[in-house]
């Protein structure tokens, strides 16, 4: 925790010389491409999350961007031995899960239109996410529970890319996060993959 406050504070300081600091709220889906998990991609449901923090960017033609941003996902895992597409194996379960975060964005941009009042940015990076708190709703007709609270990782990674509007102080943007980590130990006879694909529309306004 003393590193992420002190990463915070550097960029802070970045910021205060060479950027702009805004505010950015986002709401995304993360059904595409194979939702949260491999089991079976059609019983997989399709969740909106909500996303929301700071954002830090610097004003050059190629420029650094930084964000700090709480992020809620959601997802379902099961299995029902006996049907297509699931594990014979093990036994039936059903899980809901839902994983508050706070993540942080680390990318670099280009403004290739890029006037007094209107800019059009393309951008990419990595974002680390540390894990705050976890609620696993189990169905209560089987007795195995395969993730708990105990299975999931403290941090994960994603790659981020995405195309921004800015309209004087406000701006749009679309973007798409590929999860390269697993944020849940998946357990022994199982074969999936935890990990979230989804795209982010979102909203802000840079001071």
């Amino acid at each position: 925790m003393k590193k992420i406050i002190l990463v915070v504070l550097m960029i802070l300081l970045f910021a205060e010389a060479y950027s702009q600091v805004g505010f950015r709220v986002g709401y995304s889906t993360n059904d595409f491409p194979k939702g949260f998990s491999d089991i079976k991609d059609d019983k997989q449901n399709l969740n909106h999350n909500l996303q929301f923090g700071f954002v830090v960017r610097s004003k050059e033609f190629l420029f650094v961007h930084f964000e700090l941003f709480y992020m809620n996902r959601t997802g379902r895992i099961e299995n029902r031995p006996g049907f297509s597409g699931y594990v014979a194996s093990v036994d039936s379960f059903g899980q809901d899960i839902k994983l508050h975060s706070i993540n942080m964005a680390l990318m670099l941009g280009l403004n290739f239109l890029n006037h007094e009042h209107f800019k059009v940015r393309i951008f990419g990076g990595i974002t680390p996410s540390f894990n705050l708190d976890a609620q696993i709703d189990s169905d209560p007709q089987f007795t195995n529970k395969p993730i708990r609270k105990s299975s999931f990782n403290s941090m994960s990674y994603s790659l981020n890319y995405g195309i921004g509007i800015d309209v004087w102080h406000f701006f749009t943007e679309l973007r798409f996060s590929k999860e390269l980590s697993n944020y849940v130990e998946v357990p022994d006879g199982l074969n999936y993959s935890v990990k979230e694909n989804y795209f982010c529309i979102s909203a802000g306004i840079m001071f």
